[in-house]
């Protein structure tokens, strides 16, 4: 069962990214920044405290669970525990393929309202 709560709280996390910040293909820019929407999630430590943006021994930016070394993906187990989904959902909610390409901050604003509306409550 989804949560319902969390989900929403991806919302938040998007409120005023501008389209020029947001790639789908990258957790974060070259220089650190958020990118997608799990990048730009694992940055607000004010909406959760499991997921992090931590730079590694080289300077890369990585999406990892907080105080951990370990990369996550959309897909890790964690990721679909947090959120209450399946691997599918995870791709379609986070995942760089076709359907999530060409997307801005708010199509993906509206994917995911459209996936919590369908998929019910916590």
């Amino acid at each position: 069962m989804i949560n319902k709560a969390r989900l929403e709280k991806l919302l938040v996390a998007l409120e005023g990214v501008k389209p020029r910040d947001f790639d789908m293909n990258n957790y974060v820019h070259s220089c650190g920044t958020p990118s997608c929407v799990l990048g730009y999630f694992a940055s607000r430590t004010d909406l959760q405290a499991k997921f992090a943006l931590t730079k590694d021994r080289w300077g890369s930016t990585f999406c990892a669970l907080r105080g951990s070394d370990d990369c996550v993906d959309y897909d890790d187990p964690e990721v679909r525990k947090y959120f209450g989904i399946d691997s599918a959902q995870a791709e379609h909610l986070f995942g760089a393929g076709p359907e999530n390409e060409d997307a801005t901050p708010a199509i993906m604003r509206r994917k995911i309202r459209k996936f919590i509306d369908k998929n019910g409550a916590m």
